[in-house]
């Protein structure tokens, strides 16, 4: 069995488990990985489904930073590739973490608000909720309860504002997932941050998107 990561490295890392998020960032793009164990000084990710056309970018030898997220911090590294290992998850082996720092990561300004929310599944399955809040990385929703639903499972978020499309096809992850129940059935709480793999047009768009409500809102109290 794998080693604990803070027993693995010649450094006092804190405790990162298998499947702890893991941002790569080489030659201006970033990766979606997750940790999924150590060997000796070799940390093997698996790379998420959007992530594997950066392929060709990953050759060994290449430098690279990494950035692991964990309980409200982040940690970053940098290190080198050793090897990319076209398994099922594809696979990206990274030696040398170096030069380690610690970082308090900022929490975000959340907005209660109430949308109609739809989230697709690669599958193409369509499960339909309600924002909780919103905020510049993400959202929270209630959704019904269903088996699909998974850490780290990636789909498209649309959201609407009555009879007008707010936003469509955003790309998202889910990063939590909390099992509500109420007498009318089984729900969750879903928490979907914007997606690593997201394009800057689609960044900017859900900028946008975030701008256009918060304007309504302000009209709507002006109003009042």
């Amino acid at each position: 069995m794998p080693r604990p990561f803070s027993e693995s490295l010649s450094l006092e890392l804190p405790v990162l488990g298998p499947g702890t998020r893991v941002e790569v960032t080489l030659e201006g793009s970033t990766l979606a990985c997750r940790a999924a164990q150590m060997q000796g000084q070799a940390l093997y990710l698996t790379v998420g489904g959007d992530s594997v056309r950066h392929s060709a970018l990953c050759t060994p030898g290449t430098p690279l930073q990494l950035t692991m997220y964990r309980a409200g911090s982040c940690w970053e590294f940098e290190a080198t590739i050793r090897e990319w290992v076209w398994t099922t998850p594809a696979m990206l082996v990274v030696v040398g973490l170096k030069s380690w720092t610690q970082k308090q990561r900022r929490q975000e300004q959340r907005e209660p608000r109430s949308l109609e929310a739809l989230f697709q599944l690669p599958s193409g399955e369509r499960v339909c909720g309600r924002t909780l809040d919103i905020s510049a990385g993400g959202v929270s929703l209630l959704l019904p309860a269903t088996e699909s639903l998974k850490i780290g499972q990636p789909g498209q978020l649309t959201l609407r504002l009555a009879d007008d499309e707010w936003c469509r096809h955003i790309p998202v992850c889910i990063t939590r997932l909390e099992n509500w129940l109420h007498p009318r059935g089984r729900s969750q709480k879903v928490g979907a941050a914007l997606a690593a793999s997201a394009t800057l047009l689609e960044t900017e768009r859900w900028s946008q998107c975030r701008e256009r409500l918060n304007a309504l809102v302000t009209e709507e109290e002006t109003n009042a």
